[in-house]
């Protein structure tokens, strides 16, 4: 006999998603290795565009390359944890066949797809400018605007899912009171979240100072601010792979309120 525990969406129609926490290894590997490798490659694609360094690496073009790799890494692993969360875009129903179409339910039905996606735009825009950087392609200009977006795309889409982190009750579907106790439930997953956040933030305004060189101290502003985006897309990291390897949660603690148990 087999026990299945089936948990169904409430009268919102919201489904309840796995968290990436209990996906396999290989997923989770996956998901961490290529974020890991866009945090390394921002960080040392900054550094070079140092006048101290970019002298001595031509840093105008292996900036540029470094960039388009990280982005690459970020756009797939934007890809694969949007793939995880893609259900958010899609309607379902309770065991009643009765839900809620107010455009609230309807909002919030959609809301984890969409919190998502725009991460992924996000990175698809750091690709095509970090391409438009290397030097070769003639397009700094268009590069730069496209640089600007994404890093605003990614740092208004990371303060969503902060914003959804700091309200939501694994206990309660109903409760949306903002709480401590709810960021801390998943901290580590806050704190990924929070950096890539300030990551964003640091790079639109560092691209914006670079687009805008005038004297030497705009150089080394957008530069510096470049290193601080870098570092944080890196933490970001770091606190992912020990959201994924080294924390151990207390799952069980989560309870399924509506569930249905099926025996073959």
């Amino acid at each position: 006999m087999t026990v299945a525990m089936v948990e169904k969406p409430n009268n919102l129609g919201l489904p309840h998603f796995k968290s990436t926490v209990d996906n396999s290894l290989t997923w989770r590997l996956w998901h961490g290795i290529n974020y890991m490798i866009g945090g390394i490659t921002f960080v040392l694609g900054s550094i070079v565009y140092h006048p101290a360094i970019n002298a001595k690496v031509n840093g105008d073009v292996l900036g540029g390359w470094l960039f388009t790799v990280g982005s690459a890494a970020f756009l797939l692993a934007d890809l694969t944890e949007w793939n995880h969360f893609k259900m958010g875009c899609v309607t379902s129903t309770d065991h009643e066949g009765e839900i809620s179409n107010t455009f609230y339910a309807k909002f919030r039905r959609v809301e984890f797809g969409l919190n998502f996606f725009g991460s992924t735009i996000g990175s698809l825009l750091y690709l095509l400018g970090s391409i438009f950087f290397i030097p070769a392609t003639n397009m700094l200009e268009l590069g730069e605007t496209l640089f600007i977006w994404g890093s605003l795309i990614i740092f208004f889409s990371q303060a969503w899912k902060c914003y959804r982190a700091s309200y939501t009750n694994e206990l309660d579907d109903n409760d949306k009171s903002v709480r401590c106790s709810n960021i801390n439930a998943d901290f580590p997953g806050f704190m990924v979240d929070l950096w890539a956040g300030l990551g964003g933030g640091f790079y639109a305004y560092g691209t914006h100072v670079f687009s805008y060189i005038k004297t030497d101290w705009d150089l080394l502003l957008s530069v510096y601010l470049f290193i601080m985006g870098g570092t944080s897309f890196f933490l970001s990291g770091v606190f992912m792979q020990y959201r994924y390897f080294c924390k151990e949660y207390k799952r069980e603690s989560f309870v399924l309120k509506e569930t249905e148990v099926s025996t073959i």
